[in-house]
């Protein structure tokens, strides 16, 4: 029975940390196929289980340490990377990026490969609530829908992302991008003011698709840019829009 419950454990996808039975989780949260725990280090495996047992008694920064060891002994281990995805995804409510490496590109890079890996994890990610923060950002929209095959594609595809402007020196993005579901663009920009960054928000625009190409009618003028399969809205081959918020580079 003991070895039973540190397979599930090891197997088992994360889930809110809302729940209150410290027990293995149900049927319809263990996605993994036997095939990844005879692929995987037994090593990286214990690891894993040792985190989710400190994720599910709520020490996510241990969890964190623990899932960053399973993925150092095999960067295979598709439950490890998810894992830590989750975990990372909760440690970002609670405490600055940049305490805990955080970020929302560290965050996707290891969802994506934990996709890559084990495409069962799609599916889990989908209605995993530890996630529900990354549901704007477009890395998380292509790893769940895909690249779009027609403008009614990538309009859903864009409906209500949120996006970012390039970082400048120490000062991180400069600005944010959202596009409505009623085809509303918000701009935000940071600037500096008496050596303190402020955001200023700038007269709504519009944005519409039209032969796979995404026109921004902004305040600041217009745009007609193109989706780059990394996330990121381009401009002939220059970056104007990212995917992921400039972090913790300074």
């Amino acid at each position: 029975m003991a070895l039973n419950l540190a397979l599930n454990l090891a197997l088992a996808g994360c889930a809110s940390t809302s729940a209150q039975p410290l027990l293995p989780q149900p049927a319809g949260h263990t996605t993994a196929p036997s095939t990844q725990a005879a692929s995987v280090s037994a090593t990286s495996v214990q690891r894993n289980t040792d985190g989710f047992h400190a994720y599910q008694s709520g020490d996510l920064s241990e969890a964190a340490r623990l899932f960053r060891e399973s993925i150092a002994l095999d960067d295979k281990n598709a439950l490890a990377h998810y894992n830590l995805a989750c975990t990372l995804a909760l440690l970002r409510r609670q405490r600055p990026p940049c305490e805990t490496g955080a970020t929302q590109a560290e965050i996707l890079a290891h969802l994506t490969r934990a996709v890559d890996l084990d495409e069962g994890r799609r599916t889990r990610m989908r209605a995993d609530s530890d996630l529900d923060d990354l549901h704007a950002l477009l890395g998380y929209r292509l790893l769940d829908q895909g690249l779009p095959a027609s403008d009614a594609d990538l309009r859903t595809l864009l409906s209500g992302v949120t996006l970012w402007a390039p970082a400048s020196g120490i000062y991180g993005s400069t600005g944010s991008l959202v596009l409505r579901a009623d085809g509303g663009a918000t701009v935000t920009r940071r600037v500096l003011q008496d050596d303190a960054l402020v955001d200023q928000a700038q007269p709504d625009g519009r944005w519409s698709v039209r032969d796979g190409a995404i026109r921004l009618d902004l305040a600041e003028g217009m745009q007609q840019l193109h989706l780059d399969p990394s996330g990121a809205l381009m401009d002939g081959d220059t970056a104007v829009w990212l995917g992921t918020l400039s972090e913790c580079s300074a």
